[in-house]
């Protein structure tokens, strides 16, 4: 009976966030309902298909226990991203905001869906996995953000960085490598790292295109963005899951206080005290 009710409980849980998410979604990201109906109503769009996409992913291997501390890393560490780079300059929203509440609302939807796409590969093909699929992963890993720094070299030349230098870069790159290097897991890594980079490409071209924001260079995004979203994507992830194990902690820690321990035993000492139905009370 209680494993029924532990899992009627996560299933409740993850069915409101799952509500929560698609909320998010109408209201911050699409901008209401009315628009979201306008969307949906008139000539398909690719925007309108890959938030599609993204919702089906939040929705598949979803539980509220990971999702609501991968959900938290993401907001937290998207707000102090976007809120960096908007001030600084490094990019500018149509509208001027530092940063606007929608983008941090959609990283939290990207990250929950890059997340759950790769939990949908792990643990596959791990009879066949042998050092040239491992080398393999590792050289994907080294490649993409060189190829990327390579096509992007004349414009990461010709702005003067040093100007946007501070202690949060610093704080950010010293933080970026310690939970990236934490237990590292390969595997893990390189699904989130690719499904990063796919989604943040594909967004940082759309999101350029349409005018909605620009970079320094003025030419659309820059190819490196889509590696800085795999990274970014491998930090998230590897954050959230510290926030899950600090949380877990905290409960256990709470559920073995000596106060819950009195709770317990004062209900344990009421269900075994007197019992009128066999004419038997417990002595003092």
């Amino acid at each position: 009976m209680m494993e029924f009710l532990k899992r009627r409980y996560v299933v409740l849980g993850t069915i409101l966030f799952d509500l929560f998410l698609l909320w998010t979604v109408v209201h911050f990201v699409l901008g209401g309902w009315e628009r979201t109906v306008r969307i949906y109503s008139t000539v398909p769009t690719v925007w309108g298909g890959i938030i599609l996409v993204l919702v089906a992913l939040n929705l598949i291997k979803s539980d509220f226990r990971t999702d609501i501390p991968m959900y938290l890393s993401a907001f937290g560490l998207a707000y102090w991203l976007e809120w960096w780079g908007t001030t600084r300059g490094v990019w500018t929203y149509s509208g001027n905001q530092t940063p606007p509440l929608g983008e941090i609302f959609l990283w939290g939807i990207c990250l929950l869906s890059v997340f759950h796409g790769s939990l949908l590969f792990l643990g596959k093909g791990e009879r066949k996995k042998g050092k040239y699929t491992t080398w393999g992963m590792v050289l994907v890993l080294c490649v993409l953000p060189l190829i990327g720094l390579i096509l992007t070299w004349k414009f990461i030349i010709s702005v003067d960085w040093m100007k946007y230098f501070d202690l949060h870069s610093v704080f950010a790159v010293v933080f970026a490598s310690v939970l990236i290097l934490k237990n590292f897991g390969l595997k893990e890594t390189f699904l989130v790292f690719v499904g990063g980079t796919f989604l943040g490409g594909l967004l940082e071209t759309m999101g350029t295109g349409s005018g909605r924001y620009a970079y320094l260079s003025g030419t659309g995004a820059p190819l490196m963005v889509g590696p800085i979203w795999g990274v970014t994507c491998v930090v998230m992830v590897k954050f959230g899951h510290q926030i899950k194990k600090g949380a877990s902690k905290a409960i256990l820690l709470v559920s073995h206080s000596p106060s819950s321990s009195r709770k317990r035993g004062s209900r344990r000492g009421v269900g075994s005290g007197s019992d009128p139905s066999n004419g038997h009370c417990e002595s003092p």
